[in-house]
């Protein structure tokens, strides 16, 4: 899953982090034990290793938008999980939610405990036609974290759009920063959604 950041680490750790059999014969010179520990050329050692993951966080931008076609007001928003899922708020107000990509490749169960999320760049055009909620810029657990959630009053549009990084626990490197946009629209549509 992760390799420990203190104590202990073997070349059978490393061997299980990338996917191999822990008794996998290898050298610190291949070229897999140098991309896990991010250094390609030049001296490694084990200590190199503290911390690493073979999971690839992020890289994706995201968008949730969330329709009452009654023209009453509604909410949208992008909830990122402990298990490595993106949830959006339902394309029409009352449907379910719906997975996009996963924050995280690959996705584990209550991998979020080994992760921090923080939002930033924020960029808020509800206005007066709505508000939003569960903006943070400070590092919370993914297990746990707030995510932005936006109203919109009655017969409007609202949205925000921010950047979100992700970084492991107890670590000051962020692994990824992207984008999201969330918004929300009860704009009454008379019940047509066709051209």
């Amino acid at each position: 899953m992760t390799l420990p950041t203190t104590g202990p680490i073997s070349f059978s750790m490393v061997n299980v982090e990338l996917d191999k059999a822990a008794t996998a014969s290898g050298t610190f010179n291949d070229a897999d034990f140098r991309g896990l520990a991010g250094i390609p050329t030049g001296a490694i050692s084990m200590s190199d290793q503290y911390g690493k993951s073979s999971a690839i966080v992020g890289g994706n931008d995201y968008t949730s938008s969330t329709e009452n076609l009654a023209g009453g007001s509604t909410s949208a928003y992008l909830r990122f999980d402990e298990d490595g899922k993106v949830w959006s708020s339902p394309v029409f107000s009352g449907a379910s939610d719906y997975a996009q990509l996963d924050w995280i490749d690959p996705a584990s169960v209550n991998i979020g405990d080994d992760y921090e999320i923080k939002y930033s760049s924020l960029i808020d055009n509800t206005g007066s036609n709505g508000s939003y909620s569960g903006f943070s810029t400070v590092w919370q657990s993914l297990s746990s974290a707030s995510y932005p959630t936006v109203t919109c009053n009655p017969e409007v549009v609202a949205s925000i759009t921010y950047d979100f990084s992700i970084r492991k626990v107890g670590t000051t490197t962020v692994l990824s920063t992207d984008t999201a946009l969330v918004r929300a629209s009860s704009l009454d549509t008379g019940g047509d959604v066709g051209p």
